[in-house]
């Protein structure tokens, strides 16, 4: 296959398209270390990187646009197909797959005009300017999505057609693929820089989708039968690739969809054009791609479903290759805004709902808000019947026509259309210039009336709603002649709205037969195609958004509230959600004059442990207003999280590995704020501390007898993890064994000598834990038998005698009395003449001379539960991994202990949860025992928060018996007086707190309310600055039981004023709550000795009917305190001696307004202290 002039052989299907998807979607790139794969300077290549002499053509570079290839020549026009423009001066020099840099100031391009014949890549500005060669006898570049490196086809050692990827100044290529003899082409790097796809001839049926990854490895094909395919681009997401799909046998050449996986193929052209070269805008909202128009080729932008195919070029000649501009790469493009009525005041609002700005506050019945085309000004109908206009940023109000309403702009801004009742004529549509002069009449229909005008996108047509035909729109030319009915009778239609592209008109329809149904519908723009968008709700004022791919309108159900849709009726959105009641969108593009910003990034620390979670805080400022959009925090060419900024702040968390780390915030930049990175910030990570404990059982033990040792392992905080490796024990200096961790545990089991051993242990730590040394205990190991020296007469009573394990000598007259001795396991001789074997004897009362050592054995034990005194049992529920430990006071008669673990039982006790997964433990025993029990319970394989506390169930309730929780060994222990069901559970009720003014200290305080909360919460680190004289703190309270709240509170200071804004609560490190607004404000003055002289405290939280403010003012001349209380109960005064002080409270998520305490006289709802 051989290379074609009109490039539509093998060369033409290099996308650039595909090199600049990845760009576009601006995902980071992964760092090629270690390829073992051959490589080779491209800096020993002559003439590569040599800057040439040739002048540019420069062209102002525009914040949206598309760099194409027109008569084998590098252009650049806006994706509209406006200012179409060559890039460089010389024409003709078979430039060929231009892609743009990740910023998008500069255009990696294949061209001809440095060598006259085979192709080199170039590097050239945006504007034109600095053309330079990076790489020869090269083709098909594409930038990786950090701008870092470019990825290229070249035929390197005698190969045809593989991948290379080279720096961006051409420098250190290495081949990353290799499939000779088949050929590789067309690279497209995903967005998040890890992998390439391109398309091979390597295919069973020809061409086919290639995958790999950057650094060679994991070549994988998308190879369906029967087609040939190429030209693949990632969509932004990375989800999916656009391709060319050919058929040679229904010669069908088309794009399809297919996920990233190569599965789901979804058509998107109809195959009747040879289509090429797709490119996905930024956004992901639609595609570029060129076709063969009546032989020359077009460029062509559809939205990404493959529906609204547009001809960009319309131009007799070839443009092809399109590639997109990133949307990041300079100042944002202008802002999609909706004006809208709240409350009857005109609004603005961001398209996704947020930033809702008042910019006419004074109510007066004001509606149906008109954004003009250049966004600077909105017209509306003010008071009764009036038109004003007033500036975006609400100044300059001026009423421009009486008696008159429902203004709409004419595209070009010269001229509005309205409602009037003129010449004794029911309501018609007028026509004048903005400034309210050149009143023209357009419609007269009586006795019909008209109104809602609209104008066409073109500004040739105006369509309306009219009476005329039970209710229809029309339109009219916009000289007032060529009335026609475009929608269907006998339902009524009103607000039409045009689309951006003039074929379609978006209305409310009203069916009479449904007299609560209020619908959307769109029709093309003669009237035909009727299709319903929206359901039966009550919605009205369509408004389409300026790229034709949405629209808004309101909806009413308890109040009005803005919604957004799709263009098809799908994804109905509320962006409102307001307690207000909003209506009447207009959504136009505002254009906002980009200034600087300045991003700083913080730590809650630079020098922390492994495990620690570290909080990385990026502050976006600018010289005026508060920067909003996204902040994407980074490592390398790692993307870490991408956070919107809140209050001018972003916040992401994370938990780094051991070692040095760099990190990097970028702010991402929106309209009227410029994009900017924040230094870099060094962070290391040291292992974490680790605590070691010993404890060793049965202790005492006996000799011969197995003792247990167990060891656990603790993460000294603020580390966190599960340390991996062994643990060693020891006996003094000699090393008795090791065992591998398991959940933190280590076990052995040894046999000890009789005696006093010092137990120890190390753990040696591993990668990302420091190693430890438990503390020494003391285990004693009693013989199995004691020697005892009898030297008088021992008498035995008439019962039955548990003799002791010994080993007796007996030097004098022993006296048994008749009694029934129950005697060890023995064969005992007594004067030679009586044998006693394990059995019940009755001995008589006899005196008997024992003249030699008599040995006897412990007495006959049941189970495992010996008598004795301090009698500890280690038990398992073999069916869980459940454990528990047990030492009885005094055991009178042996038996045997078990432990079972069940999942049914009482609930827990109010105010605490169980620990997970719910266990109910039941220890029961057979042997007789007295006095107190001490329990303790394994809580290894237990989740729960702070400490955990072990219940015991007596007489149908829950009693709390704790005594000790020992985070080392994992146990909680009890005390208790018998043996029932057991459950460990944990303080389930997170601490409060108060936020107040500090008196002392003049500035913003928090005091926990919980027992154990402390008197005061400092902030917790980082503290972020946002601007002159505004904060971003988080403040963190903690109670007995271990369970935390943290309050994220914006907070602004200036002289003698603080201003405060509760941002989040969140309970035990779980999701953010969002709690209605509450603000704080407090300003005072001082007196001549630096005492308060006066403060004033406001408080306001929650909205609507739930909405609470308190005002209250101390002065010091009257030692008194004046408050007023306003809310759903009406208003409140009362007078408090001193300074009192008013304070916001939390309660499980809420903030209540907190005054002190109301006379009992005066009816109030208000919370006290």
């Amino acid at each position: 296959m051989g290379r074609r002039s009109d490039r539509r052989g093998m060369t033409s299907w290099r996308a650039a398209v595909t090199t600049l998807i990845c760009l576009i979607l601006g995902g980071p790139a992964t760092a090629f270390a270690g390829s073992a794969l051959p490589t080779r300077s491209a800096a020993s290549v002559d003439g590569v990187n040599s800057a040439t002499p040739e002048t540019a053509q420069v062209t102002s570079a525009t914040s949206s646009a598309i760099a194409f290839i027109r008569n084998s020549t590098l252009w650049t026009m806006s994706p509209d197909g406006s200012g179409a423009a060559p890039l460089l001066a010389t024409v003709g020099n078979n430039d060929a797959a231009p892609s743009y840099s990740a910023n998008g100031t500069k255009i990696a391009f294949e061209t001809a005009r440095f060598s006259g014949g085979a192709p080199d890549i170039a590097v050239v500005n945006a504007d034109g300017t600095g053309l330079v060669k990076v790489v020869q006898n090269a083709r098909e570049p594409t930038w990786s999505p950090d701008g870092t490196k470019i990825a290229y086809v070249a035929n390197r050692d005698g190969l045809i057609g593989s991948i290379y990827v080279a720096n961006a100044d051409g420098t250190n290529e290495t081949r990353v693929t290799n499939a000779f003899p088949a050929s590789d082409d067309q690279p497209a790097w995903s967005p998040d820089g890890t992998r390439i796809a391109f398309w091979t001839n390597e295919g069973a049926s020809g061409l086919a989708i290639g995958i790999v990854n950057a650094d060679g490895t994991g070549r994988s094909l998308f190879d369906p039968a029967g087609a040939n395919w190429r030209a693949p681009a990632w969509s932004p997401d990375a989800t999916k690739i656009v391709a060319v799909r050919s058929n040679p046998i229904a010669v069908d050449t088309a794009l399809f969809v297919v996920n990233a996986d190569g599965t789901g193929a979804t058509r998107l052209t109809d195959g009747a054009f040879a289509d090429d070269h797709p490119a996905w805008s930024p956004d992901g909202q639609r595609i570029a791609f060129d076709r063969n128009v009546s032989g020359h080729l077009q460029l062509f932008v559809m939205h990404v479903n493959g529906t609204v195919q547009t001809n960009i070029s319309s131009n007799a000649t070839s443009d092809s290759a399109p590639t997109w501009r990133p949307a990041s790469s300079t100042a944002p493009p202008p802002s999609s805004r909706i004006a809208f009525v709240r409350t009857f005041e005109i609004w603005t609002m961001n398209a996704d709902g947020t930033d809702a700005t008042a910019v006419v506050t004074q109510p007066n019945g004001d509606s149906g808000p008109s954004l003009s085309p250049d966004g600077k000004k909105i017209a509306f109908t003010t008071g009764p019947s009036n038109i004003a206009i007033v500036n975006i940023d609400g100044t300059g109000l001026t009423t421009i026509v009486l008696n008159a309403k429902e203004p709409t702009w004419s595209p070009d801004g010269t001229k509005i259309a309205y409602v009037a009742l003129r010449d004794g004529l029911i309501r018609s549509v007028y026509v004048a210039n903005a400034d309210g002069t050149n009143e023209t009449r357009l419609t007269n229909a009586y006795p019909y009336y008209d109104d809602e005008p609209a104008w066409s996108p073109d500004g040739t047509r105006i369509a309306f709603s009219t009476t005329e035909g039970d209710g229809r729109v029309g339109v009219v030319n916009a000289d007032g002649t060529g009335r026609t009915m475009l929608s269907p009778q006998f339902v009524t239609w009103r607000s039409p709205a045009w689309s951006p592209d003039g074929t379609r008109i978006a209305a409310r329809q009203h069916d009479p037969n449904a007299a609560s149904e209020l619908a959307i519908f769109a029709m093309n723009a003669d009237g035909t195609n009727v299709t319903r968008l929206t359901g039966g709700s009550n919605d009205d004022h369509p408004s389409w958004s300026p790229d034709g791919l949405r629209i808004a309108f309101d909806r009413t159900v308890s109040t009005a509230q803005i919604m957004v849709m799709n263009a098809d009726g799908t994804g109905q959105t509320n962006i409102s959600n307001s307690a207000t009641a909003d209506s009447a969108p207009s959504w136009g593009i505002v254009r906002v004059a980009t200034q600087a910003t300045s991003t700083t990034l913080a730590a809650s620390a630079n020098l922390a442990v492994f495990g620690q979670v570290v909080t990385l805080a990026a502050a976006v400022t600018a010289a005026s207003g508060t920067p909003t959009g996204s902040v994407r925090f980074s490592e390398g060419t790692t993307t870490l999280a991408t956070v919107a900024l809140a209050s001018g702040v972003a916040m992401t968390t994370l938990t780094p590995s051991v070692g040095t780390h760099t990190f990097v915030a970028t702010y991402e930049g929106i309209t009227g704020f410029a994009p900017s990175a924040a230094d870099p910030l060094a962070l290391t990570i040291n292992r974490a501390s680790t605590e070691l404990a010993v404890k060793a059982a049965p202790d005492p033990a006996s000799d011969g007898a197995p003792v247990t040792l167990r060891a656990s392992v603790s993460v000294v905080d603020p580390g966190a993890g599960i340390p991996t490796g062994s643990v060693t024990f020891f006996d003094g200096a000699t090393a008795l064994g090791s065992s591998v961790l398991e959940a933190r545990l280590a076990t052995i089991e040894v046999v000890l000598s009789t005696g006093t051993h010092t137990i120890t242990a190390q753990y040696a730590g591993d990668r990302d834990f420091e190693g430890s040394t438990a503390a020494a205990v003391t285990l004693t190991v009693q013989p199995s038998a004691v020697v005892v020296a009898v030297t008088e007469t021992v008498a035995v009573s008439d019962q039955p005698a548990v003799l002791p394990a010994a080993v007796i000598t007996v030097s004098e007259i022993v006296g048994v009395s008749d009694a029934v001795a129950v005697l060890p396991p023995a064969q005992i001789s007594i004067g030679e003449s009586v044998t006693v074997t394990d059995a019940a004897a009755v001995l008589p009362s006899v005196i008997v001379s024992v003249s030699e050592t008599i040995a006897l054995s412990d007495a006959p034990t049941i189970g495992n539960t010996s008598v004795g005194s301090l009698v500890h049992v280690i038990l398992h529920a073999f069916n869980t991994d459940s454990a528990a430990s047990l030492t009885f006071s005094t055991v009178t008669s042996s038996g045997n202990t078990t432990l079972t673990a069940s999942l049914t039982g009482l609930p827990a006790p109010t105010g605490f949860d169980p620990a997970t997964p719910l266990r109910y433990f039941d220890i029961s025993t057979t042997a007789t025992y007295a006095g107190p029990i001490t329990v303790c319970i394994d809580v290894t394989p237990l989740t729960f928060v702070g400490s955990p506390h072990l219940f015991h169930l007596e007489n149908g309730v829950w009693a709390d018996h704790t005594v000790s929780f020992d985070p080392l060994l994992h146990e909680v222990c009890a005390i208790v007086s018998s043996l029932s069901p057991f459950l460990v559970a944990y303080d389930a009720t997170p601490p409060e707190a108060r936020i107040e003014f500090d008196a002392e200290t003049r500035d913003l305080a928090v005091f926990g309310t919980d027992a154990g909360s402390g008197t005061s919460a400092a902030p917790v680190v980082p503290t972020v600055g946002v601007g002159p004289g505004r904060e971003r703190r988080t403040y963190r309270v903690l109670d007995n039981a271990g369970n935390t709240l943290e309050i994220v509170i914006g907070v602004e200071r200036d002289g003698h004023e603080v201003h405060a804004t509760v941002i989040a609560l969140r309970y035990n490190g779980g999701e953010s709550l969002a709690p209605p607004r509450s603000d704080l404000a407090f300003e005072w003055a001082l007196a001549a000795d630096a005492t308060l002289r006066s403060l004033e405290q406001r408080i306001a939280t929650g909205v609507g009917p739930d909405r609470q403010e308190v005002d209250a003012r101390f002065d010091a001349r009257s030692d008194t305190t004046e408050i007023k209380v306003k809310g759903s109960a009406g208003e409140h005064r009362i007078s408090r001696p001193g300074l009192a002080l008013i304070r916001l409270g939390t309660d499980r998520g809420v903030l209540i307004a907190q005054v002190p305490k109301l006379a009992a006289a005066t009816a109030s709802p208000q919370l006290v202290e």
